[in-house]
């Protein structure tokens, strides 16, 4: 699998934040993906226990605009730890990029 797009969205002033994206599967198939993280008692995302992952084929939301369970529902758990995994890459390599351009640890 291979994500191809990834971002954060703030979810309002006082919502929960959540990722989402777009990934290739292991079938080749484009799914779109949302993810509301667990976090430790530091605030660091990790890979919790709750798996609030959701999972739709993107290209029958595009053709179809079907968003409806069993049409087009995919199962969340099968690709919660891969896309933890990114997220939690994607976040070190970004506090990398920070801590080199302001010389000091974030």
């Amino acid at each position: 699998m291979k994500i191809t797009q990834l971002s954060y969205h703030r979810n309002g002033i006082c919502g929960d934040g959540f990722y989402t994206g777009i990934l290739i599967d292991n079938d080749n198939d484009r799914k779109v993906f949302t993810h509301f993280p667990d976090h430790n008692e530091d605030g660091e995302l990790i890979n919790g226990d709750n798996c609030r992952t959701a999972i739709l084929d993107l290209d029958i939301l595009i053709n179809k605009e079907e968003t409806r369970f069993m049409h087009n529902s995919w199962r969340g758990d099968w690709y919660h730890d891969f896309i933890v995994d990114a997220i939690i890459e994607d976040q070190e390599k970004l506090k990398k990029e920070l801590e080199q351009k302001y010389n000091k640890v974030v």
